[in-house]
């Protein structure tokens, strides 16, 4: 029950990040479904930053420690949806080419 409420968070969040980043890359006049692999992982990285920010400033953290949740499988929660959206937006840009 946990881990499908942080997942469905992470999800909204990668999905805010991802269209921000989206907007800024149409703007710029480059493609936003063509990032390299470095960008990718910072996209995950930003997403799982704003996602531990945003657990911290509810006070969720302790909440997740006291049910004995490590911080780093609560990352995982929160990062998975990110790192399979990114890989499928991959997979559907190489099949586009």
């Amino acid at each position: 029950m946990v881990a499908r409420a942080y997942a469905w968070r992470g999800a909204r969040l990668w999905l805010g990040v991802r269209a921000a980043v989206s907007l800024v890359l149409l703007f710029a006049g480059a493609a936003p479904l063509r990032l390299p692999f470095a960008a990718t992982l910072a996209l995950i990285a930003i997403t799982l930053t704003v996602a531990f920010i945003d657990a911290r400033r509810q006070h969720e953290l302790v909440f997740v420690e006291n049910l004995g949740i490590h911080p780093a499988l609560l990352g995982l929660f929160l990062g998975t949806p990110a790192i399979i959206g990114e890989a499928l937006i991959h997979a559907m840009a190489s099949f586009v080419a």
